[in-house]
C-alpha cells in the first residue's frame, strides 16, 4: 500500500504558503490511502481529530508528534490533543499504523539514558489513550 502523506506549511517573509497542490484535507479525500502527520498539520492550524475525522475512511498511517512552533516534539509534550486522537483511533478500531515520530533533540538524543526514557513515556502515552 502506498499512503500520500500531508505535507508541511512552508513560510515566506513570515506567511504560510502551500506549494503543493493536494495539501489540504479536501483534496487528500481523493487518494485511497493517506498518511497523516500531526506536525504537519499543526503547521497549517488544523486541529489533527478534525482532519481524522474528516478522513478516517482514508487514514492508514498516522505520524504521531506534538508542536509548539517547533516541529516533531515527543506526542505527551505539547499543546496537540493527541490524547483524543488516539481515543478516537481506538474507538473507530483503526488497524493501520501509529509511528511516534520525533527529532532528536525532543528526545534528548545527545543522552542515551534520557532518549531511552523519553521515548518510554512516548509509548506510555500512547498506550495509555491508544490501548
Amino acid at each position: 500500500m502506498v499512503a500520500m502523506e500531508n505535507m508541511p506549511a512552508k513560510r515566506v517573509l513570515g506567511l504560510s504558503i502551500n506549494p503543493r497542490w493536494f495539501n489540504s484535507p479536501a483534496e487528500l479525500k481523493r487518494f485511497p490511502h493517506v498518511t497523516l502527520d500531526t506536525t504537519r498539520l499543526a503547521t497549517w492550524g488544523l486541529d489533527p481529530l478534525a482532519v481524522y475525522v474528516e478522513l478516517k475512511e482514508q487514514v492508514s498511517h498516522v505520524h504521531l508528534s506534538n508542536y509548539d512552533g517547533r516541529e516533531y516534539r515527543s506526542p505527551p509534550n505539547g499543546p496537540l490533543p493527541l490524547a483524543d486522537r488516539l481515543q478516537a483511533l481506538a474507538r473507530d478500531g483503526y488497524s493501520g499504523a501509529i509511528t511516534v515520530e520525533c527529532d532528536p533533540d525532543a528526545l534528548d538524543a545527545e543522552d542515551e539514558g534520557r532518549c531511552v526514557a523519553a521515548l518510554r513515556n512516548a509509548l506510555s502515552f500512547c498506550r495509555t489513550y491508544y490501548d
